[in-house]
């Protein structure tokens, strides 16, 4: 009677066995599990309010399984990457990644599994402003030194950070300027990490007139006219043009030249338009550019030598 039983056990077990076994063989067939890879977004928690997190990756590449038929409809949101940051201190450290998958989803790899950070401490700093100016005001005019306002702000951010900016500069675009400006600015510390109070400033940049005055000009010439030709009358028209300089560059100049006007080979009288050539620090009032014209003749022969300038030596007529 107990050899009975225990082959009708063993029969029941057996045929439980192989229930579970057609089960995973039909489940597999309709059902073949997939490898499938994913990138999901890397997310921390835990982080202390006094610290910054630095070279933490945006996301982790996930390699998983899953049935087919459980494929259709995953996603990035689906999965949840997470790094702790609870037990965190100052300076660099490796931390694990933790990924969290959808039901009937199995985790075969996450790259990478570990990730290297940096943690810095949040300070506080005043540093300073300082504008700097783009183009230049109108011809005639000078820019004088840009006044900031507030001159220093309050930046807060990783210490890291922090330590390696020495003053914040902002651009003023002074272009043709010819009176006051002022406009507010914003102050940009070029990292996310760092937060800057106030995030505006104000810029004032004076324009005054230059002092002036007419000074001549004087043509330049270049090269030598054909054979049997030379260079006549030289014209400019105006012969005066207005320029405008600071009183120490101003009064040491009394005429401009031309850039060069060419002759060479030429048997005409030459005509053109000619650009000014100014000194450092000189700006033209009026007008850019000068027409000069240039007289190009025929060389007029020699004239004979007188019979009493001639050499010693030579035959004279007797009266």
């Amino acid at each position: 009677m107990g050899t009975v039983n225990w082959r009708k056990s063993a029969i029941r077990v057996l045929s439980v066995l192989m229930a579970i076994l057609l089960w995973v063989y039909v489940n597999n067939e309709q059902n073949p599990v997939n490898e499938q890879l994913i990138s999901v977004p890397l997310h921390d928690t835990g982080r202390p309010e006094s610290y910054a997190v630095g070279d933490m990756p945006s996301a982790v590449s996930v390699r998983y399984q899953v049935s087919r038929g459980r494929l259709t409809g995953l996603s990035e949101s689906d999965f949840k990457a997470t790094v702790d940051l609870s037990g965190v201190t100052e300076g660099e450290q490796s931390l694990p990644v933790e990924v969290v998958p959808p039901n009937g989803v199995q985790i075969t790899q996450v790259s990478p599994s570990m990730v290297k950070i940096y943690v810095d401490r949040i300070v506080e700093r005043q540093i300073p402003v300082v504008a700097a100016m783009k183009g230049g005001a109108a011809a005639g005019y000078s820019a004088m030194e840009p006044l900031v306002q507030p001159a220093v702000v309050t930046a807060r951010g990783p210490g890291r950070i922090l330590e390696s900016i020495n003053q914040f500069v902002i651009t003023m675009d002074i272009t043709a300027a010819t009176g006051l400006i002022e406009k507010e600015l914003p102050v940009s510390s070029g990292s996310k990490q760092v937060q800057v109070n106030p995030k505006l400033v104000k810029v004032t940049v004076p324009i005054t007139p230059l002092p002036s005055k007419i000074v001549n000009v004087k043509p330049a010439l270049s090269g030598s006219p054909a054979d049997g030709y030379e260079a006549g009358e030289v014209a400019v028209q105006p012969g005066g043009v207005r320029i405008a300089a600071p009183s120490g560059i101003l009064n040491g100049i009394d005429w401009l030249p031309t850039e060069p006007v060419d002759i060479s080979g030429t048997k005409q009288d030459v005509n053109t338009v000619a650009k000014l050539v100014l000194p450092s620090g000189v700006s033209l009032v009026t007008p850019e550019n000068v027409s000069v014209s240039v007289q190009i003749k025929p060389v007029k022969n020699q004239p004979a030598t007188p019979d009493n300038e001639k050499p010693p030596g030579t035959n004279q007529q007797v009266p």
